[in-house]
């Protein structure tokens, strides 16, 4: 995904984000959580069962991004197929 301001999120996906935001939407807050317990109560973290859970889970999470040269919003959806840029705070 590249903003508005040619910054390409992409490059940087690998050192994480300072200003990101976990987005849920409201119908699915409950099933999230429900899978997020599931992941805390799953000891062996080595296997294919707690990768499952893992993707379970964030399939329902979006992202709210702040790009970090114009400071414009990114919003990802949960569906994952969709992405808008948002204006600045200033804006």
């Amino acid at each position: 995904m590249i903003c508005k301001c040619g910054y390409a999120y992409s490059k940087d996906w690998n050192k994480g984000f300072n200003d990101a935001y976990l987005v849920v939407k409201d119908a699915d807050y409950e099933a999230f959580i429900q899978a997020e317990i599931a992941i805390s109560q799953h000891h062996n973290k080595n296997s294919e069962k707690f990768v499952g859970l893992v993707a379970e889970a964030a399939a329902y999470t979006g992202s709210l991004r702040k790009c970090p040269m114009c400071h414009r919003y990114l919003l990802i959806l949960p569906d994952n197929d969709k992405a808008f840029v948002l204006a600045r705070e200033d804006e």
